[in-house]
């Protein structure tokens, strides 16, 4: 009967049975749980009546208004109503269930419950993964066997659109549990707006370069030819550098690619460039999992109005940036760490091992 079980192992029982909605699969867990002969379906339903009736699992109900909201029977029903609706604000919580949000906040604590908000992450194609596997292990393999400092020497390069208003805001989708869900969520990669190239290495930042209109195989290289690489070359360890550029249609133009094996001979990466990038990784390079947040964060945090206040700001976040040396290299140092974490999961998606 439910009067062999104390408080604790009730409240256990009830919150099993709201996930599992099985009496027998209750009984199931007690055993694997706790190694003793697990409560009958009957004292089961009975926990479960009970509560639903009285609103407690306790042999007797309180009478009259509690004078806390800090009650047993605010703990249940605050645990009820994140198990059934894990995504429920603590607003609407608040306001369903009559208990200030101080007070839930406090129950919410208690219970170990923890706000979760989905990362935005890039979908795979089914040889994704056995792609970024093989590139991650021959990067670490270089690293440790032939290059230490290879990461100090690579120029990471990107494109990112900006637009004057809209972007997904993870502070809206948060969902409320005692274990991370390891939520995520699949973005497009490709937005219309201000279209920006950037690059970024362990010395510093390059760019900002502004596109009118479409990026082209031309314009992108007349960029490379006309700023990026005189740029480069007034770096004393020049010859030394690798450049890298993901597989976007722009950078796989022939003239692109011919240009960068004269210039970067055996040094860069790319789609069929001297080092094979794997496609849809934006996860391996610091543009991605770092550059471009920070720059939008600090561009939109200034609500910019006009498109030429946009590049005004993008500017000043590239200059911000550029301004903190240690945080740039210590950046493009953590790619290492990803990598790892990348073979760690044979390459696929390995952000929830960052929580």
């Amino acid at each position: 009967m439910a009067n062999n079980y104390n408080t604790e192992q009730r409240k256990w029982i009830l919150k099993q049975y709201w996930k599992l909605e099985n009496a027998e699969h209750v009984r199931t867990a007690w055993q694997k749980a706790f190694q003793t002969p697990p409560p009958s379906r009957k004292t089961i339903y009975h926990i479960r009546d009970k509560f639903e009736t009285l609103g407690s699992v306790c042999n007797a109900p309180k009478s009259g208004r509690p004078k806390t909201s800090m009650t047993e029977e605010n703990e249940m029903l605050v645990a009820m109503t994140f198990v059934n609706s894990p995504k429920k604000s603590t607003r609407r919580a608040s306001q369903q269930l009559s208990i200030p949000r101080t007070s839930l906040r406090r129950l919410m604590d208690k219970l170990k419950l923890k706000p979760y908000r989905p990362r935005l992450v890039h979908g795979l194609l089914e040889d994704d993964p056995d792609r970024r596997l093989q590139f991650c292990e021959s990067i670490l393999g270089h690293i440790t066997n032939e290059q230490p400092d290879l990461l100090d020497k690579i120029i990471w390069s990107d494109e990112a659109c900006f637009k004057l208003s809209g972007h997904v805001n993870r502070h809206n989708c948060v969902y409320w549990t005692d274990k991370n869900p390891h939520l995520t969520i699949e973005s497009q990669l490709n937005q219309p707006g201000v279209t920006t190239w950037g690059a970024l290495s362990s010395e510093g930042v390059i760019g900002p370069v502004f596109f009118d209109g479409t990026v082209t195989g031309d314009n992108y290289l007349e960029m490379l030819r006309d700023v990026v690489v005189p740029q480069l070359r007034t770096k004393a360890n020049f010859d030394e550098l690798y450049f890298q550029q993901d597989g976007a249609p722009p950078h796989y133009a022939k003239t692109v690619r011919e240009y960068l094996h004269q210039v970067f001979p055996q040094h860069w990466f790319g789609r069929r460039g001297c080092i094979e990038w794997p496609p849809r990784s934006p996860d391996m390079t610091p543009m991605d999992f770092f550059f471009w947040g920070v720059v939008k964060n600090k561009v939109y945090e200034r609500n910019p109005h006009t498109v030429n206040e946009l590049k005004d700001y993008i500017s000043d976040a590239f200059t911000e940036i550029d301004g903190d040396r240690n945080l740039c290299r210590t950046v493009c140092q953590s790619v290492l760490d990803r990598y790892r974490d990348c073979c760690k999961v044979e390459g696929g998606h390995f952000e929830h091992l960052r929580d």
